[in-house]
């Protein structure tokens, strides 16, 4: 069969790796660590070249995803929270977990540990079902609920990330989501092409969160080398049906990934680290600080469901 899923032990952790014997491509996947997409790429004759900023092992996880979040799944919130609190239903809560420089960041999910729930093969595609239940226990968000990540590796290099967002408080819950995806072409991104459908982008203040006003920002629309920028930005995509709002590309090895988000990821955060070998392009439904300003916010009723989904495809120049 064209695609197939294999389970894998590396490094101290258990891989589950999507392939597609037709095109080479490959998507591993750790439940375990918080269910990142720790690897995504493809076979050429030289060997396997992966786009994603990974972790090496279990222990370089372990030393570094609650600083660095890379590939980080971020839910209930995306970016941060500032003061870490926030006002719902004239309560005010304190959010205790990952809290930096006074502020809350990246959600409470990051490191949650998964389980398999389904695993699907067929002519078509192959794809792994995960799940984690929070049930709560961060005082400043103590509303429980099911987080359901949905992986689907599929033809012409193609991963859906697919989530659900299924409310299992008595109350109505605040909700936004968004994943922490650093790319990476094995080296530093000042050579690298960028491509941003966005026109405007959240001013930020001090603490780096949005303003609630929108600055002019068309420089990346037709594509532009990243060069010695620095980019720590929310930018307002335009919406167009199954095109990519984002293109970031290799033109020395021919490569591109295309990111590629439903109406439910209006914006993308991205963000250039001081080392500069990877980026992060991130798609998140709200923009930072999202449970004080509810820009974008979604108010989950019990026992309903919020789904989000994007896709990255891998591109070729010449099909080489």
């Amino acid at each position: 069969m064209r695609f197939s899923i294999h389970q894998k032990s590396i490094n101290g952790w258990k891989i589950f790796s999507l392939r597609d014997q037709a095109t080479g491509s490959f998507a591993d996947i750790i439940p375990e660590a918080g269910g990142i997409l720790n690897a995504f790429g493809f076979n050429r004759q030289t060997g396997n070249f992966q786009i994603i900023d990974g972790y090496d092992s279990k222990q370089d996880w372990q030393e570094q995803h609650n600083s660095r979040f890379k590939s980080a799944k971020l839910s209930p919130f995306a970016c941060r929270i500032s003061n870490a609190s926030f006002q719902w239903q004239a309560e005010t809560y304190s959010l205790q977990k990952s809290v930096t420089g006074g502020h809350a960041l990246h959600g409470l999910l990051f490191d949650a540990d998964f389980r398999v729930a389904d695993e699907y093969i067929t002519e078509d595609f192959a794809e792994l079902h995960l799940i984690s239940s929070y049930r709560g226990t961060d005082p400043g968000y103590p509303f429980a609920y099911d987080l359901l990540v949905r992986y689907r590796l599929s033809k012409d290099r193609r991963l859906l990330l697919f989530t659900a967002i299924h409310n299992r408080s008595r109350l109505p819950i605040p909700v936004a989501d968004g994943w922490h995806s650093y790319f990476s072409f094995g080296k530093p991104v000042d050579s690298l092409l960028l491509t941003i459908k966005a026109r405007s982008v959240f001013e930020y203040n001090a603490n780096l969160v949005p303003t609630g006003n929108f600055t002019d920002d068309k420089r990346w629309f037709n594509g532009a080398s990243i060069g010695s920028m620095l980019l720590d930005n929310c930018y307002v995509l335009l919406q167009v049906e199954e095109q990519p709002g984002c293109v970031l590309t290799d033109q020395e090895r021919g490569v591109s990934v295309e990111i590629i988000p439903s109406a439910s990821y209006p914006f993308l955060q991205v963000y250039i680290p001081e080392h500069r070998n990877s980026i992060a392009l991130e798609p998140v439904s709200a923009p930072p600080d999202v449970f004080n300003n509810g820009i974008n916010l979604i108010t989950l009723a019990p026992d309903h469901t919020a789904t989000f989904s994007v896709d990255f495809m891998i591109t070729l120049k010449n099909n080489r």
